[in-house]
């Protein structure tokens, strides 16, 4: 017999739940085994020490306090799952639409937009630019417009 159900054994020894072929059994491992014997031991020392202790009685009226607690406690539990059941599906449609919305929304912000419609057309290149003045020839953004000429050609 290992250990393992030697000790389960013992706790059902303890429990007066065991059979007499099990207890020759356990009784057979325990003469062999210095660790069980120990085990053994240490559940008797804690079965001593509870059969000490005795279970304090409630207070008066105790029960009937917990009673009125209850109902309150579990209605409002009742209808807050309720709601969580309810809204995770919604939530999760929720968010799947709004990232949905969202990269549409961009890419037409950054001029992609076009993409989903089949692509740019030159007049609406063209009406992007009138809306905007020249640039100064001096300022950071004419530059940026020379260096990317210059990486084109």
């Amino acid at each position: 017999m290992r250990c393992g159900k030697a000790r389960k054994l013992l706790s059902m020894r303890f429990e007066r739940n065991l059979d007499e072929a099990s207890e020759r059994q356990l009784n057979a491992h325990l003469a062999d085994c210095p660790d069980c014997q120990q085990f053994s031991g240490d559940l008797v020392d804690v079965d001593g020490i509870l059969s000490c202790w005795t279970v304090p009685e409630p207070q008066a009226g105790f029960t009937n306090r917990l009673m009125v607690r209850l109902p309150q406690t579990s209605q409002r539990l009742w209808w807050w799952s309720q709601w969580q059941d309810a809204l995770r599906p919604a939530t999760a449609i929720a968010a799947i639409l709004a990232l949905c919305f969202g990269t549409v929304l961009a890419l037409s912000m950054n001029g992609q937009g076009d993409l989903l419609a089949g692509g740019p057309e030159e007049s609406d290149e063209a009406q992007y630019a009138e809306q905007f003045e020249p640039v100064p020839g001096d300022s950071l953004g004419a530059l940026h417009l020379d260096f990317l000429e210059e990486t084109e050609n």
